[in-house]
């Protein structure tokens, strides 16, 4: 079985550790990479690309919602799940016009936050 590559981009460590946790368990999911702001990501993603991108919207420097329009024009295979606290149907509905492919709130269930990663890959 083909392991997901995951990469996540967040700028708290503990949400980070906490979406590692959540994932260990998983045998076709691999935590790649992860990035405390969106100038690591594209150093990272220049050197390799995830097969889901979990992005914050809100980080230091350029915000998820500045970034997803390059990411997808430079990586086109990178599928975005964006992984955030704003419940704000703008957020949503401008993010998946731009072209992600999901949008989940941070406290979303495990079962729900790896069908979705499943699903979007």
């Amino acid at each position: 079985m083909k392991k997901i590559k995951i990469a996540i981009a967040d700028d708290h460590p503990m949400v980070i550790n906490g979406l590692k946790d959540m994932l260990a368990t998983q045998a076709n999911i691999l935590i790649e990479a992860t990035y405390l702001n969106g100038a690591d990501l594209l150093k990272g993603l220049a050197l390799s690309e995830p097969d889901v991108l979990l992005l914050d919207i809100r980080m230091p420097g350029e915000s998820g919602i500045e970034l997803v329009p390059y990411i997808l024009k430079q990586y086109p295979r990178v599928r975005i799940l964006i992984l955030t606290n704003f419940d704000n149907t703008l957020y949503v509905h401008t993010l998946l016009n731009a072209g992600v492919q999901g949008y989940l709130l941070k406290n979303t269930d495990q079962n729900t936050l790896v069908e979705a990663i499943q699903h979007i890959h």
